[in-house]
């Protein structure tokens, strides 16, 4: 195989031979395109020791001046994955012995850091990836940039736009300078409009016209949009790179999709509430097992049979949440359904419209309109059947919880973690995958949601005391991951003795793909030897059904904790067929139904690479915590910029008062030395360990039985939930107060 070929000499379909960029700039080469000539260093040269003398004779056939010399990875310039940035490109290279350097800068790009973590987000194997590199000559460029032949921005997809600076194009590929911006019709060339940088445009209206028509004669020979870096000099246009425009059109196209999907959904608005704090964006197995917990015929509606409720059957396998963009949302139209097969009860969507923020911690009314008054003493008598039903359970499954149903289920999930799961048959593994999903999310979680079931309902029963009567609720010692983390920091708890109580959980714990603290300990580097804050000592509010709140606030973290050595399990059988498969994560992106044709030898790959890509588009769609189904182009659309106020509200979950500088993070760091408040979208595990040092919590989301209003109340920290856009509205390092006995975070000057 040669080791080096001219962009005349390519031969077609030869991605595996010279790259991705390499093949486009030979097919383009010869289709007549402006692009300045040149070779590329084929796989095939790596180590091979007459490479260095094949190098030099191709530079001197070349000119011997200025080069540019790029990577030309296997997988690079394709229709999924561009690798924009992620590998080596020199520039103004001269003379062979620098070019040879340039070439090996090149190669060992392919296993820079920024490159592997790249790939390993696209789901590409390391072993399946390849190094060319191209040396093309350098154009001494007046002005340079980028063209996009469709604007990603256009959803009529009849503009380019335009990206330029004087000298060479390279600053403004890598974002280091600001350019001047330009729209162009595709059509006809015309400008619609200009945005310098500063003062002087770099362009042209005819330089402007040539671009266009070199994008048109771009586009038409590669059958799609592309995105173009080019060069001009002496008045020519030169064509530098094209490569597919990996999200351009395609993030419209997939909100239409999206907006089209929600509206078949039925509902009137939908909230982003409850199961975002622990799973905000599920992958599509994830997804898929969860809703079997989720569903009328799975778990929580086996739990709301349990309470006496009576669930629509018609839901089948629907739960009340539906994935919008990539995200859950409880679809408050149906979510009475999941306890009535005609529901009493409906939530205020007119309050809620008025007042979007209201909508996060839904609450529901009696709607006797909806059943008629001739059926309301019926009505009234199945609630109060219900509620003596829940009350007697209150009374007892505490201690049946504990006693006959956790120590099975945890015995038998820890058996399944310990055994040698690489000495199974694949459909072996498929066969206890299946066991231990219907296993964990429909028996198991039947018993695993009552304690919250319960707690919500006691909470209602002590209306205004019932904050302070669950203060001081736990869950026993060794299953408290606040306990855990504390006794971790301060030294109490080693590190295997952390592991062995709590290494099946994580971060974003109920995510498959996510890997337990079992598989990866690097996130709880994060603590340090600091003892965390203690909680303050309260005096317990006396009565039985405080006492059994407490009971109940304490059972649900203790139970979540037995319920996600199931999850693990689950996880176990899935990592294992990943890895038989070398999916490289991949297997998160197919679902269940889809296992026997894996294991029967189907190739997934061009399916897992589809879900990838749809899944980053859909999760770059803004979307609003509450949606209605009268809006749902909000779906996509900006959000609008936050309102201007020193005093934001929301739900007030763990009482008391604190002030310190705030810490806006989006996903959990390691937490600094001074005293902050805390600022984030939501919490789970992973965010614990800043628990421990944070004087206060506010949160965008979340209700008072929330991971972190339980947490909260666990460290004595106050507290504040459901603060719309609270990590956007709130400055990092500004001093804020947090009153979680009103539910209000004063921003202060």
């Amino acid at each position: 195989m040669p080791l080096v070929l001219s962009f005349a000499d390519v031969p077609p379909d030869s991605v595996a031979l010279v790259g991705g960029k390499g093949l486009s700039l030979a097919l383009a080469t010869r289709a007549g395109l402006p692009v300045p000539p040149g070779f590329v260093v084929t796989t095939e040269a790596f180590q091979n020791p007459a490479v260095s003398a094949a190098i030099a004779a191709a530079y001197q056939q070349l000119g011997g001046g200025p080069v540019a010399v790029r990577s030309s990875a296997t997988a690079e310039d394709g229709a999924e994955t561009s690798f924009a940035g992620q590998q080596e490109t020199i520039l103004g290279v001269t003379g062979e012995a620098d070019v040879l350097a340039a070439v090996e800068r090149c190669w060992r790009s392919l296993f820079a850091e920024r490159a592997v973590a790249y790939r390993r987000e696209q789901g590409i194997p390391d072993n399946d990836v390849k190094m060319a590199v191209v040396v093309q000559q350098l154009v001494p460029a007046e002005v340079a940039g980028v063209l996009f032949t469709r604007d990603p921005n256009d959803p009529t997809g009849k503009r380019m736009s335009v990206e330029a600076a004087s000298g060479l194009g390279e600053a403004v590929v890598s974002g280091r300078v600001m350019p001047d911006r330009f729209e162009v019709d595709f059509d006809t060339g015309e400008v619609l409009s200009r945005i310098p940088a500063k003062d002087d445009l770099c362009l042209t209206d005819t330089q402007l016209s040539q671009l266009a028509e070199l994008g048109r004669r771009v586009e038409h020979f590669y059958g799609g949009p592309r995105d173009v870096e080019w060069a001009i000099a002496d008045g020519r246009v030169y064509l530098l790179q094209a490569r597919p425009i990996t999200a351009g059109n395609e993030r419209e196209a997939v909100r239409r999709e999206v907006i089209a999907v929600t509206a078949a959904l039925g509902g009137t608005v939908w909230v982003r509430y409850n199961l975002s704090e622990s799973l905000p964006e599920p992958t599509p197995m994830t997804w898929a097992v969860v809703r079997r917990m989720l569903a009328a015929d799975g778990g929580v509606g086996a739990l709301n049979r349990d309470l006496g409720c009576d669930p629509d059957p018609a839901l089948g396998s629907l739960g009340a949440f539906d994935l919008i963009a990539g995200r859950p949302m409880a679809n408050l139209a149906r979510m009475p359904r999941l306890q009535f097969r005609r529901p009493p009860v409906e939530y205020p969507i007119a309050e809620y419209k008025a007042n979007p923020a209201k909508a996060l911690d839904p609450k529901p009314v009696l709607a006797p309109h909806r059943v008629g008054l001739l059926r309301l003493p019926a009505v009234m008598w199945r609630l109060a059947k219900i509620g003596h039903t829940t009350r007697k359970l209150a009374d007892t499954f505490a201690d049946r919880y504990t006693r006959d149903i956790a120590p099975p289920f945890i015995a038998a999930a820890k058996a399944a973690l310990a055994q040698d799961w690489s000495k199974f048959a694949p459909p072996q593994i498929v066969a206890e995958f299946h066991r231990w999903v219907n296993r964990t999310f429909v028996e198991f979680a039947r018993n695993a949601l009552k304690p919250t079931a319960l707690a919500a309902f006691l909470w209602e029963q002590l209306g205004n005391t019932a904050e302070a009567a669950a203060r001081g609720a736990r869950p026993p010692e060794e299953k408290s991951l606040a306990a855990g983390v504390g006794g971790l920091a301060a030294g109490i708890l080693s590190r295997a003795e952390f592991l062995d109580r709590f290494g099946h959980r994580c971060g974003n714990e109920l995510e498959l793909a996510q890997p337990r603290w079992s598989e990866d300990s690097a996130a709880l580097d994060m603590l340090d030897q600091r003892s965390p804050p203690p909680a303050e000592a309260t005096a317990p509010v006396p009565g039985k059904t405080a006492e059994r709140l407490r009971t109940y606030l304490g059972l649900r973290e203790a139970a979540k904790h037995d319920l996600l050595r199931g999850v693990a399990v689950v996880r176990r059988a899935l990592v294992e067929l990943d890895t038989r498969f070398r999916l490289n994560g991949g297997v998160f992106f197919l679902t269940p139904d889809e296992l026997p044709a894996l294991i029967g030898g189907k190739d997934f790959a061009a399916t897992i690479a589809g879900r990838r890509k749809r899944r980053r588009l859909e999760l770059s769609l803004e979307l609003p915590a509450v949606l209605f189904a009268d809006d749902l182009e909000a779906i996509g659309r900006p959000l609008p910029p936050p309102a201007d106020a020193t005093t934001l509200t929301g739900v007030a979950v763990s009482a008391g008062v604190a002030e310190a500088p705030a810490l806006v993070l989006a996903h959990p760091a390691p937490p600094p030395s001074d005293p902050f408040v805390l600022v984030c979208p939501s919490t789970d595990p992973g965010w614990v360990p800043l628990f421990a040092h944070a004087k206060a919590v506010v949160m965008e989301t979340g209700g008072v039985l929330s991971h972190g209003a339980i947490v909260a109340r666990e460290f004595g920290l106050p507290a504040v939930s459901g603060v719309a856009d609270a990590t956007r509205r709130i400055t990092p390092g500004k001093r804020v107060r947090v009153d979680g006995t009103a539910g209000n975070v004063s921003i202060l000057d």
